[in-house]
């Protein structure tokens, strides 16, 4: 799942419903959402495509290995609330590892990897908001989602991912941006069919969002079990496309998550 929201406690009066890379004044320039489909970007939208990300670039960088390798950095955020069972993740800092192991050797095909710079376990906020969407009482929005982040130790010049206890069936996780402030991925401990599995759903459910982070998009369920095909059948859904590497690959190329 992603959408485009600041990250505040404060509720918007609308939701735009897609995230754009930055923001030229009050203009802004979405990335073309075809090169998801592609088997393999033409030469004339890499160079384009490369050239506006070079231009919305803060001028970070990722570590470049001599074989192409991005390795990007991560700051993971335990979420914790006594209160709420949900909120209150129970994972360990080897767990934590765990489930990057797993989304890495998804992202091996891209020559992507994902360093964990630190782990912090922080006191969500709302977490009354949350138990009450979670028992069907208001609706579970992006604006309620991003309202239980804290964000007091936010990774500068890195990605930021949170991790839930679960969302009580109705995602996986979440990918979030917007208002000027560092987007983030939020994953659940728990899949939405209640198992806690960090070999299985829980890796290919991170890097699913990951992938948000980088520029992709959701893409039709198929035979090939692409990894940003949502709400599938049951399946490996690891696999990339050509095209979908190279886009990935540009947006970690400027060091920073999608919308940022």
């Amino acid at each position: 799942m992603t959408t485009r929201h600041p990250r505040s406690g404060a509720l918007p009066r609308r939701e735009p419903a897609l995230a754009r890379p930055c923001s030229l004044g009050q203009h802004s320039i979405p990335l073309p959402p075809s090169t998801i489909r592609s088997a393999r970007l033409p030469y004339w939208a890499v160079a384009l495509t490369a050239l506006f990300l070079f231009a919305c670039s803060d001028g970070t960088s990722p570590e470049r290995g001599d074989d192409g390798q991005l390795t990007l950095s991560v700051r993971v955020h335990l979420l914790q609330d006594a209160a709420v069972s949900s909120l209150n993740t129970s994972l360990s800092d080897g767990e934590v590892r765990t489930l990057f192991d797993g989304a890495n050797r998804i992202w091996d095909q891209g020559d992507v990897v994902w360093q964990i710079e630190s782990v912090v376990r922080e006191e969500a906020h709302n977490g009354e908001d949350f138990a009450r969407a979670l028992r069907g009482e208001i609706p579970l929005t992006p604006a309620l989602v991003a309202s239980l982040l804290p964000t007091g130790q936010l990774l500068d010049g890195g990605w930021d991912v949170y991790f839930v206890r679960d969302f009580g069936g109705f995602v996986g996780g979440i990918f979030i941006s917007g208002g000027g402030v560092s987007p983030a991925v939020i994953s659940s401990e728990v899949d939405p069919t209640g198992l806690r599995d960090l070999a299985g759903s829980g890796p290919r459910i991170l890097a699913h969002e990951l992938g948000h982070s980088l520029s992709l998009f959701h893409v039709p369920c198929s035979d090939a079990g692409n990894l940003m095909a949502p709400r599938c059948p049951l399946g490996q859904r690891t696999q990339l496309t050509a095209g979908q590497v190279d886009m990935a690959r540009l947006q970690a190329s400027t060091g920073h998550p999608f919308g940022n």
